[in-house]
């Protein structure tokens, strides 16, 4: 059984949660105005969100390295690397808020615990690391292409 605090603390980190990816969202959105910005935040969000129903991995703590995963898909996507480490984090953010939703007795569980310290947080944090790699592999290739003409050189 949970202290009655917990539940204050889970509500709490919830609604802010929420507050940060929608402000995130939308001060990012207008300032890159790019549509592949919000296509990113999409793709780590299903991603994420498809590892999340795997049992050992959202009630695990394998649930950081997996999302690496979609921040790095999304990275490739985005071609740049704050923008990538931003949308990244954001989708990973999104699943963990849905996937509480979806599973309503887990809010208390995840954000009012140690559960959010030690899941959710680096969770978040390897989606941006994931975000960057992929943004940095992504303009690179860009570059790549773009000196080459619009041929891919594979050597």
């Amino acid at each position: 059984m949970m202290p009655a605090g917990a539940y204050t603390v889970g509500i709490a980190l919830y609604i802010t949660c929420i507050v940060l990816f929608i402000c995130l969202t939308v001060f990012a959105h207008k300032k890159y105005q790019e549509r592949n910005f919000l296509v990113g935040i999409c793709v780590s969000f299903v991603i994420m969100l498809v590892f999340l129903f795997i049992p050992y991995i959202s009630f695990g703590y394998y649930a950081a390295p997996i999302s690496l995963i979609p921040g790095i898909a999304t990275g490739l996507l985005i071609k740049n690397i704050k923008r990538g480490a931003l949308s990244g984090a954001l989708g990973i953010l999104l699943s963990w808020i849905v996937f509480s939703v979806i599973y309503m007795f887990v809010i208390f569980w995840i954000f009012g615990t140690y559960i959010f310290a030690m899941t959710v947080l680096p969770s978040v944090f390897c989606g941006a690391i994931g975000g960057a790699i992929g943004g940095a592999v992504g303009s690179k290739r860009g570059e790549k292409v773009h000196q080459e003409g619009g041929k891919l050189n594979e050597s």
